[in-house]
């Protein structure tokens, strides 16, 4: 009867281990895959939404410059949708960048025609536009 019990016992132990084991690896591994992604979305997240960006000032001649403007739907202001390759300030603006002042007047604010508007009645002159420059990735 001894021996009996004795295996008995062992054979609970064993089917013990094994369930513990198994529910403890399941366990632990979707925590750590769980943490693993989350972490890596947050940085990269965070990375994205403050990219540093370079302001730079921009002397524009009178005239024309064939910089294309557009409105900006998820955030205020203004911002270069495309620059015309006979655009005086084609190496200097490139889409993406957003105008921010005029001659240091602020117009981050500004819609696409009251930007349009300004740099209109300044034609005849040179104007310096501030710019933030869109990281180039």
């Amino acid at each position: 009867g001894i021996s009996v019990g004795e295996n008995e016992v062992k054979k609970q132990l064993e089917l013990d281990a094994q369930r513990k084991g198994l529910k403890d690896g399941i366990s632990v591994g979707e925590s750590s895959i769980g943490l693993k992604s989350y972490s890596s979305r947050k940085s990269s997240r965070k990375s994205s939404s403050f990219p540093k960006r370079a302001k730079i000032n921009v002397k524009a001649p009178p005239g024309k410059l064939g910089i294309i403007l557009a409105n900006k739907t998820d955030s205020k202001g203004t911002v270069v949708s495309g620059v015309r390759t006979t655009s005086v300030l084609a190496d200097k603006i490139s889409p993406g960048d957003r105008i921010i002042a005029i001659d240091g007047e602020d117009v981050s604010r500004m819609s696409v025609p009251e930007i349009t508007a300004i740099m209109a009645r300044k034609n005849d002159f040179e104007r310096v536009l501030t710019v933030l420059v869109t990281p180039q990735k």
